[in-house]
């Protein structure tokens, strides 16, 4: 009888995950941040500097274009959270529009703690 050799098992493909990107844009009366891919924990600090460099303008509004997020967790939500007290202590209002649904999803969720 021949010796028994282990099936070779599949390798699954990695996770790979969509890189967070920023671009900003000048609109009447303020400042759209564009931002795409995935608002994580690794993600975070990236929006979290952009906009908060963009504050440093002291815009009037700061919209944040959340329309090609493809996914949100908890920290992404802390980093919307922490940009919006920075706007409030720079004197900027938030808008956060067009969202994607994730991101709708997200603050449906917990309450809406932007609506104030």
């Amino acid at each position: 009888m021949p010796p028994h050799r282990p099936r070779r098992r599949r390798l699954r493909q990695p996770w790979t995950c969509i890189p967070l990107t920023t671009t900003a844009q000048r609109a009447p009366g303020g400042l759209v941040l564009h931002v795409s891919g995935e608002l994580d924990l690794d993600s975070a600090p990236t929006l979290e500097s952009a906009a908060t460099a963009h504050l440093g303008a002291l815009p009037s509004v700061l919209t944040l274009d959340l329309s090609r997020i493809a996914f949100i967790d908890c920290a992404g939500l802390a980093a919307l959270l922490r940009i919006s007290v920075h706007a409030s202590y720079s004197r900027t209002a938030l808008l956060l529009g067009p969202i994607s649904p994730s991101v709708a999803r997200l603050i449906a969720l917990t309450g809406d703690p932007f609506h104030t």
